[in-house]
């Protein structure tokens, strides 16, 4: 009999300990997950209808119409939650400036059309980031093992991570006169929308579906040094003011005078005349943010660097 109460003595505290240990590791994970807030600087650029590389632009997002000329700068801020040990949420706003040009391209056809537009994109996104290799937390660096251990996630001096998730973004698109003047092109109805019925007009506030790949490396006393490209898939084709057909010049210059029809069709060829071709509306607009982030973490991670289960 006292052998038996002291076996269930035994059995007891090894559960007492295990369920202690569970939740002592479970509180660990969730108090000293890494938290991190970033700074962020870099680069744009945008695939739409305007500029483009030196061919027919393709009707489904394609970098082969990536725009160097129309690369341009952009800063942010983001604050990051790991949310599991592969796995982290980052809220991000970033504020871009974007250009196009049809004098950036040497394609006959787009030069010749001559619009240009520039916009500030003021954008709030949520990531979802999934790690691929990751260095372990509270450790400097880390180097590969050598080949004849086992692959470990965590054995790689740095991290890298794919991202999806949304953004909502704020635009205003403005071209540039005959008289090299900036316009806001909305208000001029450039082609027709909110005019006719078919052509409904756009809304300056869009979603967007951000995915792209990044990378991060620690440099120490809590410091990382990040890089990423992502790319926003957009809902809306009018990020340039332009995607249909032009419009009725006489119409535009008796309602919203001369201003329009030369925002409209800023060149003097004659045969580009109503119901031509000015966009392409089966191909929506897309913008991309290469960034170089520093990330502090915020956590308190770095005080139990020496806790190991």
């Amino acid at each position: 009999m006292k052998k038996s109460l002291y076996i269930s003595l035994v059995l007891i505290a090894c559960l007492f300990s295990e369920g202690l240990y569970s939740q002592v590791r479970s509180r660990y994970i969730k108090k000293y997950r890494t938290r991190e807030i970033g700074f962020s600087i870099g680069a744009t650029n945008f695939l739409g209808d305007l500029g483009g590389a030196n061919l027919i632009g393709s009707e489904d997002f394609s970098l082969r119409d990536f725009d160097f000329p129309a690369v341009r700068p952009t800063m942010g801020i983001n604050a990051g939650y790991q949310i599991w040990n592969w796995a982290s949420l980052k809220t991000g706003f970033v504020v871009g400036y974007i250009r196009g040009n049809d004098q950036f391209t040497d394609y006959i056809h787009r030069e010749k059309r001559n619009i240009n537009y520039r916009t500030v994109v003021v954008e709030l996104s949520e990531q979802f980031e999934i790690y691929i290799t990751k260095t372990r937390q509270g450790r400097s660096s880390y180097t590969l093992r050598s080949s004849k251990k086992k692959f470990s996630f965590y054995n790689f001096p740095f991290s890298t991570y794919l991202f999806t998730g949304v953004a909502g973004f704020y635009f205003n698109p403005q071209g540039k006169d005959k008289e090299g003047k900036w316009q806001f092109v909305k208000p001029y109805h450039t082609e027709g929308q909110g005019v006719v019925p078919t052509r409904k007009n756009y809304n300056n506030f869009q979603f967007a579906i951000p995915f792209g790949i990044g990378f991060k490396y620690p440099l120490g006393d809590g410091y990382t040094l990040g890089i990423e490209y992502g790319v926003r898939k957009t809902f809306t084709d009018y990020m340039d003011d332009a995607s249909m057909t032009y419009f009725d010049y006489d119409y535009l210059r008796t309602v919203y005078g001369q201003a329009a029809v030369d925002l409209a069709n800023p060149t003097d060829l004659e045969y580009l005349k109503p119901d031509q071709q000015r966009g392409d509306p089966r191909d929506k607009d897309s913008y991309m943010f290469a960034l170089i982030t520093l990330y502090k973490d915020i956590s308190k991670i770095s005080k139990i660097r020496n806790f190991r289960f």
